[in-house]
């Protein structure tokens, strides 16, 4: 797994994630999480249209974040989830918990 972020000129976080998030990999997407959460009020936009494999670590992490970022006013929001992946968020009944777009274009436009 690779996870690269970048803070755009709007002051939100882009948060790229790319492979595979599980139990061996987590630890290093939580790393790559600190630096945008603890930004204030962290306002973070996670491209996971390279993330190819999601586990219950790696749904733990970003249910941490989500919950971190709101805690300090801001908001989590996902972005581009191949079919596979999303279909684990259904089934975890995690899409009514992280706000999941379908286009960077429509995470961002959400209020």
């Amino acid at each position: 797994m690779k996870a690269f972020s970048e803070r755009l000129e709007s002051g939100v976080w882009l948060v790229r994630v790319e492979g595979e998030a599980d139990f061996s990999t987590a630890p290093a997407l939580e790393t790559e999480l600190r630096g945008p959460l603890s930004d204030g009020r962290p306002r973070l936009l996670m491209d996971l249209s390279a993330l190819s494999y999601v586990s219950s670590a790696g749904l733990r992490v970003l249910l941490r974040a989500r919950q971190q970022a709101a805690e300090s006013g801001g908001w989590l929001r996902l972005f581009g989830l191949q079919r596979g992946v999303l279909t684990v968020f259904e089934q975890a009944e995690l899409d009514t918990i992280l706000p999941i777009f379908r286009t960077r274009k429509e995470a961002e436009a959400h209020p």
